[in-house]
């Protein structure tokens, strides 16, 4: 008896969500920020890493999905300071959870980075 209870919750350990090792970099009056640390690379000038928007109130997508949480993968050349978005998921649930409501993983082209913009915060992190 012992043994099946104890394979259950090995059994439920397993099916239960994977979490990230999320760093709050920032927030807004709209919503928080955070990067995965164990998403974090980089080699030579480059660098990339998964960042999560964990918004105050439910937002509506483009294809009017509710959502109260994105996660958005950028790159970054560093020396250069440009980056772009790689991919975006939106999520039902706060911090990434219950979804993803939508998907978009269209390469954006390279931007520089502006001051004072999310994408500046991460560059700061990821490019340091």
């Amino acid at each position: 008896m012992r043994q099946k209870i104890y394979l259950m919750l090995i059994a439920f350990g397993l099916c239960g969500p994977a979490y990230a090792d999320w760093v709050k970099i920032g927030s807004s009056a709209h919503f928080n920020f955070y990067v995965d640390e164990t998403t974090l690379t980089k080699s030579k000038d480059n660098a990339s890493a998964l960042v999560l928007y964990d918004y105050h109130s439910e937002q509506i997508g483009p294809s009017k999905e509710r959502y109260r949480s994105s996660k958005t993968h950028y790159e970054y050349k560093c020396h250069e300071k440009i980056g772009r978005q790689t991919y975006l998921t939106r999520h039902y649930g706060p911090m990434g959870s219950l979804g993803p409501a939508s998907t978009n993983s269209a390469f954006q082209v390279w931007r520089p980075v502006k001051v004072g913009t999310v994408t500046a915060y991460v560059y700061e992190f990821v490019c340091r």
